[in-house]
């Protein structure tokens, strides 16, 4: 009960936020000024850890082919990073991409310029905070971290996060303190990518 309300209140006010239709999913994707962000979500109530379904996983290999094809960057986010990945289970001993690991993994690596935003880990700005999946097609795993609470490691201040530039050969994450509005710099502060064509 307590997942499918929360499902819910989550589709409603994302659909208020974004103005789109999300039909009942709690996955969807949307364009920031001509540039694609996939959204994943957990289907169902799986503690820590995420249940992407089959369909979800066909939403996410139709979207990214049609984004990609241009070839610019596109964004996917979920809450929960891949097994594996950003220190797991060292520094967290669950929450993963769960039984569709590989299978979600396998699509977003198929694809060029894939940058995949993930939370769950509370790490702060540390040496784990980037995962390169794929170096041939510039697929690329961003740890973010928690934003309201202080963080386990590295650069651990509440309100840390990354800014993300976007310009036409490359993509910037810079770690920036968003409730101070002041960049930080030192080790993984700083990450730069170019565009893979």
């Amino acid at each position: 009960f307590f997942f499918k309300s929360a499902s819910k209140a989550v589709i409603s006010y994302t659909e208020k936020l974004l103005g789109i239709s999300l039909g009942g999913k709690t996955y969807f994707s949307y364009d920031v000024k001509g540039y694609t962000f996939i959204v994943l979500c957990t289907e169902k109530a799986v503690l820590e850890k995420a249940y992407i379904s089959h369909e979800q996983i066909d939403f996410l290999d139709k979207e990214l082919k049609k984004a990609t094809e241009e070839g610019k960057p596109v964004f996917v986010m979920c809450h929960q990073p891949f097994a594996f990945t950003h220190g797991l289970p060292e520094v967290w001993k669950t929450g993963d991409m769960g039984e569709q690991n590989d299978e979600v993994r396998a699509v977003m690596e198929k694809y060029k310029n894939v940058f995949f935003i993930n939370g769950h880990l509370h790490g702060g700005v540390c040496n784990f905070v980037e995962e390169i999946l794929n170096k041939e097609n510039n697929v690329v795993s961003i740890s973010i971290p928690g934003y309201r609470k202080e963080n386990n490691f590295g650069i651990t201040d509440a309100g840390v996060g990354y800014m993300c530039e976007v310009y036409t050969d490359k993509v910037i994450f810079r770690a920036r303190n968003f409730l101070t509005g002041k960049y930080i710099s030192g080790d993984y502060t700083y990450f730069e990518y170019d565009i893979v064509k």
